[in-house]
């Protein structure tokens, strides 16, 4: 589970990539290196939250029966008038 959430920090070789450049000296960017790690560990172990389903609101219902409705007008006005 841990490796399909962080496999963008995986090489092909399943080495752990995990790189930081901001300070000037070793122990700071090794720091910065474990402070990722330790996100990428928590990121992965964090449980999803399910998505809630909700129902489309009446005036969108209406709002797209509405547009239904004169567009079929515009298309029924295309017809052929019959005596």
């Amino acid at each position: 589970m841990l490796f399909a959430k962080i496999s963008k920090h995986i090489n092909k070789d399943g080495t752990l990539y995990i790189r930081s450049d901001e300070l000037r000296d070793l122990d700071g960017n090794k720091k910065n290196c474990i402070k990722k790690l330790t996100l990428l560990i928590l990121f992965a172990f964090k449980k999803q939250k399910r998505r809630k389903q909700t129902k489309p609101s009446l005036a969108s219902k209406r709002k797209r029966l509405d547009g239904k409705k004169r567009r079929g007008d515009i298309k029924g006005n295309r017809k052929k008038i019959s005596y």
